[in-house]
């Protein structure tokens, strides 16, 4: 199967499931926008955005974790549904973000939420069964799941939860990359953070026999740093004035803000990725980019099988990608790509 015949079904079918979770509802607050330097989350929020702008419905309202304003959305959004932002922080990985869509929730019981697709993941059953009683307790709750391990998880977690499957939504999103020349060196895009499995710095050192490495993580660099700290100062000012943070003219504009940011992170992805011969990750959504720009490239999992689950369950159909279960096994499929000239 081609690439394209691939991402229509994809889309096809996330498409369908949007419309039955949605039932005849045209204008959501999509709330969580990822305003931190991370292209994979922007590419999440891009290919959200892009489902709702292809099935007509409106997003009215919009805010990053620190800026939501119940009384903001209400003003904006008086009925409508709340959507929230999708990913791979589902449980108690990441708490912050955890905490927050659980606050939605027992903010608005009487309101449709739909949670996109996320993947759950918990270390605590003690934490789980906390969040089966909130979510079990709206009565019109949809949580969407990116993977069947999620799903067999929530079966066991959250037993009082209403849960789909749907495919990750960065899928969603077209990215405008001009034909490649492989000129640039083999990048290995590697997690530095609580999801990462361990060093990459043998691997790059292993594969640096046979071919030029660069070693990097999601990230804004010099100028577009400081362009990026910039944007922000609308949000930083928000934050701290709670009677300004609830105003319908604030949350418009920092939508203008979440925009900016947006462009900035999906460009900086991009331009990392363009003309590369080869790319080696554990980062999903790296994965995703290079198989949307028809990079050859190998992926590794993060720390609790996020990547692999999806790998296994629908991303493997992607023509350029190749998935090693270590290290080792990585430095081989790259070195036979490298060596066969598809990379």
């Amino acid at each position: 199967m081609t690439l394209k015949s691939v991402i229509s079904g994809f889309r096809l079918e996330t498409e369908t499931a949007l419309i039955e979770a949605l039932d005849g509802i045209d204008q959501v607050a999509l709330l969580d926008f990822p305003s931190h330097m991370n292209v994979g989350d922007g590419m999440i929020w891009a290919g959200e955005r892009a489902y709702l702008g292809s099935l007509g419905i409106r997003v009215r309202y919009t805010c990053d974790i620190e800026r939501y304003s119940p009384i903001a959305l209400n003003r904006m959004l008086p009925t409508g549904a709340i959507l929230l932002h999708g990913g791979g922080n589902l449980g108690d990985v990441w708490p912050k973000f955890q905490a927050f869509r659980e606050r939605v929730v027992q903010d608005f019981p009487g309101r449709k939420i739909i949670q996109l697709p996320q993947t759950l993941f918990y270390d605590s059953p003690t934490r789980a069964r906390e969040t089966d009683r909130i979510f079990g307790n709206h009565p019109d709750l949809t949580v969407m799941l990116r993977d069947e391990n999620s799903m067999e998880r929530a079966e066991k977690l959250l037993p009082s939860v209403r849960t789909v499957f749907v495919r990750d939504m960065a899928l969603g999103w077209s990215p405008d990359v001009p034909a490649s020349n492989m000129s640039r060196n083999v990048l290995i895009l590697a997690r530095r953070d609580t999801e990462s499995k361990g060093s990459t710095a043998s691997l790059a050192k292993e594969l640096s026999n046979i071919a030029e490495v660069e070693v990097a993580d999601w990230g804004l660099k010099a100028l577009n740093h400081a362009k990026w700290k910039a944007v922000k100062i609308p949000g930083r000012v928000a934050r701290q004035n709670e009677v300004l943070l609830n105003l319908p003219l604030t949350a418009k504009v920092l939508a203008q803000s979440y925009e900016r940011m947006l462009k900035m992170n999906l460009h900086a992805g991009i331009h990392e990725f363009s003309n590369r011969k080869l790319i080696i990750t554990d980062r999903l959504h790296a994965h995703v980019l290079a198989s949307l720009m028809q990079i050859p490239h190998v992926v590794l999992d993060n720390s609790y099988g996020k990547v692999r689950s999806i790998y296994e369950d629908y991303t493997h159909q992607f023509p350029s990608a190749r998935f090693a279960t270590s290290q080792t096994e990585a430095l081989e499929l790259a070195s036979e790509l490298l060596t066969k000239g598809t990379a």
